[in-house]
């Protein structure tokens, strides 16, 4: 038996994720206090506004990720096919904090939402031991991760939209 995704296991991104996610659990109550402003924020139920919390944070990371990966990840990837492992694995981290920091701080979210954010959390793990130049299905994965960060405009308009119509 091979040893060889525990000995290329990318430990520094499994840090890196447990970092996100206490930078995430620290950001969630100065989010809800910013948002207490809202009148229609503060009439709804404890659970909701944490989800709307959530939201709103997971947007801004996937706005991170979506731009800011183009030009060390996603250029080197389309013109010389070079995958830089150390920064795919951090921005698999980046986009799963906020789904792991979701089953801790949001209690009774939907099923569909807590399997999406325990199946991202799964993968997330494995990436961490995939060599993305040389494994095709990682790339795929990766694509698949990107354009779905490109969604977080969605996340942020339906949850502004729900407090403040």
């Amino acid at each position: 038996m091979s040893l060889t995704i525990i000995e290329n296991y990318d430990y520094p991104a499994l840090i890196a994720l447990f970092g996100m996610c206490k930078t995430i659990q620290y950001t969630y109550p100065k989010v809800d206090k910013y948002l207490q402003r809202i009148e229609k924020y503060n009439k709804l139920p404890l659970e909701r506004r944490r989800y709307i919390v959530k939201n709103i944070i997971k947007s801004f990371f996937l706005l991170t990720l979506s731009y800011g990966m183009f030009q060390p990840v996603i250029w080197p990837a389309i013109r010389y096919n070079q995958w830089n492992n150390r920064l795919i694995h951090f921005a698999g981290a980046l986009y799963t904090s906020n789904d792991v920091m979701g089953l801790v701080m949001v209690k009774n979210l939907p099923y569909s939402t807590k399997m999406h954010h325990m199946i991202t959390t799964v993968l997330c793990l494995t990436c961490f031991g995939i060599d993305f130049q040389t494994s095709h299905l990682g790339k795929l994965m990766f694509v698949y991760t990107l354009s779905s960060s490109h969604a977080y405009l969605v996340n942020f308009y339906f949850d502004i939209t729900s407090i403040y119509n």
